[in-house]
């Protein structure tokens, strides 16, 4: 009964809403409470006043349109609509801890892939395992501090012999 677009239109037209009416039914959720006659509507908007608004208007509404359709139908408010403590979404924490566990979860796969799909050669271990090949010889790595280590022995061996 309250879920039809007619109650919507009112609803919106009493509580100053613009919004298109699509729009304006997702914001709206209607439930009953256990499986009893006893209704809750929640509502969520871009700010509470506004929600307050739209509940309110639902709360003066509803009971006039229940009745309509049933007869000798008696209605009473049991709440009135509250502003909430806090806000409904976006909740931080939780995008948080899940943007979190999503970004380590992709880094640790894009460290496995690059792992597994690296053909670089970056030893003598990598030729002798994937080619089944004796190494005869490698080339070792200069580094500056070898070299200069290098240097000074030879320095230290030509002082030597003069």
């Amino acid at each position: 009964m309250l879920e039809t677009n007619s109650f919507f239109e009112s609803v919106k037209k009493e509580a100053g809403i613009s919004t298109p009416l699509e729009q304006f039914k997702k914001q709206i959720t209607f439930s009953t409470l256990n499986d009893t006659e006893v209704f809750a509507a929640k509502v969520s908007a871009n700010n509470p006043q506004e929600a307050k608004k739209i509940a309110d208007a639902i709360s003066s509404l509803a009971p006039s349109t229940i009745a309509e359709f049933k007869e000798g139908a008696s209605l009473k408010i049991v709440d009135p609509a509250t502003y909430p403590d806090q806000p409904s979404s976006p909740n931080v924490l939780l995008n948080t801890v899940i943007g979190l566990l999503i970004g380590l979860t992709l880094s640790v796969c894009w460290f496995i892939l690059r792992d597994n799909f690296d053909l670089r050669i970056k030893g003598e271990e990598d030729i002798a395992e994937e080619y089944n090949l004796p190494v005869l010889g490698s080339i070792p790595a200069f580094t500056k501090e070898f070299s200069a280590k290098r240097r000074t022995e030879l320095k230290q061996k030509r002082k030597g012999r003069g």
